[in-house]
């Protein structure tokens, strides 16, 4: 299990990753978008989190979508807090550095 605390310095370009393991790497987006609806603006502000895993044989890429709500995992990610006040709610580049994630 690796702990990873991440920053929003660590992203490059709205991007993060983090290589690990035998061909794996973790892949973070960070979506903050605003579009113009008939009436209003709407903002997203969102994470978009993979594992992608590469078959050292074949070369093809297995990607993995992981949780992106905090407190929730699956077999590669969990996503921790301190704050009670952040489980159940959508990871996003604002709330990341509240959080931390252990990857398998």
């Amino acid at each position: 299990m690796v702990t990873l605390n991440i920053g929003k310095t660590d992203f490059v370009n709205d991007f993060y990753s983090y290589e690990y393991a035998a061909l794996r790497t973790l892949r973070i987006v960070k979506v903050q978008e605003t579009f113009v609806n008939t009436s209003r603006n709407v903002d997203i502000n969102g994470i978009v989190m993979q594992i992608e895993e590469e078959d050292a044989n074949t070369g093809v890429i297995n990607v993995i979508p992981c949780p992106t709500i905090i407190g929730m995992s699956n077999e590669y990610v969990t996503i921790h807090t301190a704050d009670d006040s952040l489980l159940g709610v959508a990871l996003t580049y604002d709330n990341i550095e509240s959080c931390y994630l252990e990857i398998a």
